[in-house]
């Protein structure tokens, strides 16, 4: 499962902001999400993933395989954003992440839920032909997917189902703060990852080795508050790399309060 593709336009703004970067290591990239203040914001201020996407992902599950709900595994887990909704739905859960400081953001005291400290690509706790599911929010951009799929199709029981997703916040609702959201981003441009753009393609770029493959575009509203988003965008790879680089900088709390001055109430309303 994946999203509707993404427009030209869109692809083209993020292609034309990041011309020139270099592809990173995959030393670099594993400990972009490692450190406690960043852990700390990103469990408190990253969205959580609507009703209507497990819904959906449940659907699908049930009506193209005959496997049950016994375990689902979530890669890239993080503190639990895309982990927590499976635990009602499965009779075991399982949460794989890199980094131990968003994996201690976790809740610990959820009997069917385990989680592990493994780079996704060695899932030496997870036993062959033994998932039924398994998903991953917001993490397969930062993979080597060539590696993760060959650990993926091991676990997972013939017919199982892979789920990937990532949300996109592409309108703010307002003419001026798109621009002010579209100029902040050019200022985080060196900062950025290579990896932005296998997101701003919605994972197309990606070869999924599966022989079945459905896309799905939800739409979903979110209301913030100006303080909410601000730790948003503090939650993102970019912004502990570029604040570390320029510690005098007020370009995250400018950028509020341009959308304060935009919205007026405090509230903003970007559309994932």
């Amino acid at each position: 499962m994946g999203a509707a593709p993404s427009t030209p336009e869109y692809v083209a703004s993020w292609e034309s902001l990041l011309a020139g970067n270099v592809e990173e290591t995959e030393e670099y990239l594993q400990n972009l999400y490692k450190g406690k203040e960043l852990a700390k914001v990103y469990a408190a201020y990253r969205p959580k993933y609507p009703q209507a996407l497990f819904d959906a992902i449940m659907t699908y599950h049930d009506e193209v395989t005959t496997n049950g709900r016994s375990m689902a595994l979530d890669v890239c887990c993080g503190p639990g954003q895309s982990t927590l909704p499976l635990v009602p739905l499965f009779e075991k859960v399982v949460g794989v992440d890199i980094s131990q400081d968003l994996l201690d953001h976790m809740p610990k005291d959820i009997p069917n839920l385990t989680t592990y400290m493994s780079p996704a690509e060695d899932l030496f706790m997870i036993a062959s032909d033994s998932v039924d599911l398994i998903t991953s929010g917001a993490g397969l951009h930062w993979l080597n997917t060539v590696q993760f799929f060959k650990e993926a199709k091991r676990v997972l029981k013939p017919g199982g189902t892979f789920a990937a997703y990532m949300f996109q916040i592409e309108d703010l609702c307002d003419e001026e703060a798109n621009k002010a959201y579209k100029e902040f981003y050019s200022t985080m441009k060196d900062y950025l990852t290579s990896k932005t753009l296998i997101v701003a393609h919605k994972y197309e770029t990606i070869d999924f080795p599966f022989d079945c493959l459905k896309r799905l575009d939800i739409q979903a509203k979110m209301e913030m508050t100006i303080d909410q988003f601000k730790g948003y965008m503090a939650s993102g790879h970019f912004w502990p790399l570029y604040s570390q680089a320029n510690p005098t900088t007020d370009i995250l709390d400018d950028f509020m309060i341009r959308l304060q001055r935009i919205f007026g109430n405090a509230t903003t309303s970007p559309a994932e």
